[in-house]
């Protein structure tokens, strides 16, 4: 079997996903979506697929001195301008051949937003027989896009191409009905690897011993950072003896800021984690919490939920998500507006004052995660999706069109060229500029320097302040 993965970054969600799959032998291919991704992720029997420019974090690892990195991602830039204007569906095209190339039997979108998007306009290009395209909602696209006409839009024509959809709840399967899915739905779980749960059930502390409140979302806007401080000011004096500790993806000196102002005033201890913590951590933070606060608006099923439900504390979770599929609302879990102080706080002072509650909740929702959350289980059950897919799928019969292949090269060709002369332009101008450096005096005598100073001008004036 033959899958190829359309994604938006080399995310740890990514990795996740493939790694149910990359050890039965099937031939995996990873494509990025976009170039923008920094990260590196080491991704065993997976052939990834990267943009012929490089992207920051190589460009860091290649070239020691700063100035050298300016100058090669302003030249970066530069091309990537002009490849647009020239031919604006330049990934789609690479996506294409890359299909045409390897032959995959499924070609599997994780996202709807850019990861879909591209995917469909590769669609559109193709000529032939397209591979079975699944089409998987990740994180809150179908729900948080569908209420903008134009992302409407641009999602209905996808569910509309694609031959099989896939989701973590039941919310976004009826959302995806409304919007005029005809193809088949794939069974509904979740876009995780789930826990190994003989590992981490020693991690869970009894209730006695549970003395933090976790706090996760996303606070890109100040307004945003203030709704969980201003819910824990109404909690005051309950929230003494607790520790609160909060982690994000979002700018992390906003945060660390209002937290240390909020600690400064209440006495409370606060402490924001960094962004690189890895996941073993968070799941023994979870395992010490007696709640765990997710206020995001941009998941459907949390990952920071389901650590929380399983290592045994009190899920508060915003109404955007799913997880009220999975527990029972003001029992196993409290569901709240993500945006509402008020509400938070009277969710948090009931999960503080109310032992029986979270006695039962801990019970409850661990029985959920030996139904659910396991990995093995969920592992075969990824294996099991792939293999109904592959069944009702043959390796599609491709249809090259040769003028827009040779028209292609011929583009890739005129890249290719002012690369090399951009490239030698560069030299120069660094010869140049350390030329001046040894004659200080800027007396020009012979005719090499006369014709290199001729150089100088006319790069300065056609082609340096293009950047």
């Amino acid at each position: 079997m033959k899958i190829l993965f359309i994604v938006k970054s080399e995310s740890i969600q990514t990795a996740r996903w493939i790694s149910q799959i990359n050890d039965q032998g099937w031939e995996i291919h990873l494509f990025l979506s976009t170039y923008e991704s920094d990260s590196i992720l080491e991704i065993k029997n997976v052939t990834i697929h990267r943009s012929v420019f490089p992207r920051v974090g190589e460009i860091d690892q290649l070239i020691i001195f700063k100035s050298g990195r300016l100058q090669l991602n302003r030249i970066i830039t530069f091309f990537k301008k002009i490849r647009d204007k020239i031919n604006p569906n330049f990934r789609a095209t690479q996506l294409k051949k890359i299909i045409e190339k390897i032959k995959p039997d499924i070609i599997h979108s994780l996202g709807f937003q850019s990861s879909g998007y591209l995917t469909l306009q590769a669609k559109q290009i193709f000529q032939g027989k397209f591979p079975i395209w699944i089409a998987s909602n990740w994180n809150n696209d179908i729900y948080q896009f569908s209420s903008s006409q134009t992302e409407k839009f641009e999602i209905k024509k996808q569910v509309k191409e694609c031959d099989y959809y896939s989701c973590e709840c039941k919310r976004d399967f009826s959302l995806a009905k409304e919007i005029g899915f005809e193809g088949k739905i794939l069974p509904i779980f979740l876009n995780s690897d789930g826990f190994n749960l003989k590992e981490i059930s020693s991690w869970r502390k009894p209730l006695s011993q549970r003395d933090i409140i976790m706090i996760k979302g996303e606070f890109d806007l100040y307004d945003r950072i203030m709704v969980p401080f201003d819910a824990l000011n109404f909690c005051m004096p309950d929230i003494k003896k607790y520790k609160v500790v909060i982690y994000s993806i979002s700018d992390h000196s906003l945060i660390a800021k209002e937290a240390e102002k909020f600690q400064k005033n209440t006495g409370v201890r606060v402490k924001v984690l960094s962004q690189d913590i890895s996941p073993q951590q968070i799941l023994k933070l979870h395992g010490k919490a007696r709640i765990s606060i997710d206020l995001s608006l941009n998941d459907a099923m949390s990952q920071s939920f389901l650590e929380a439900l399983t290592m045994g504390s009190f899920p508060i979770q915003s109404s955007a998500t799913c997880a009220h599929e999975w527990i029972k609302n003001g029992e196993t879990g409290i569901i709240v507006p993500p945006e509402d102080s008020r509400a938070i706080a009277k969710a948090i002072k009931r999960a503080i004052q109310e032992d029986k509650m979270i006695k039962e909740a801990i019970k409850l929702n661990w029985q959920t995660a030996q139904k659910k959350l396991d990995c093995q289980l969920i592992k075969q059950k990824t294996l099991d999706f792939y293999q109904m897919v592959f069944k009702n799928c043959s390796t599609p019969k491709l249809k090259i069109n040769w003028f827009k292949r040779g028209q292609n090269i011929v583009i890739e060709m005129f890249l290719i060229i002012w690369i090399i002369f951009f490239m030698l332009a560069s030299l120069v101008k660094f010869g140049i500029q350390g030329f001046q450096v040894l004659r200080p005096t800027g007396k020009i005598s012979s005719k090499i320097e006369i014709i290199v100073w001729q150089a100088n001008q006319w790069l300065e004036q056609h082609i340096w302040r293009t950047f």
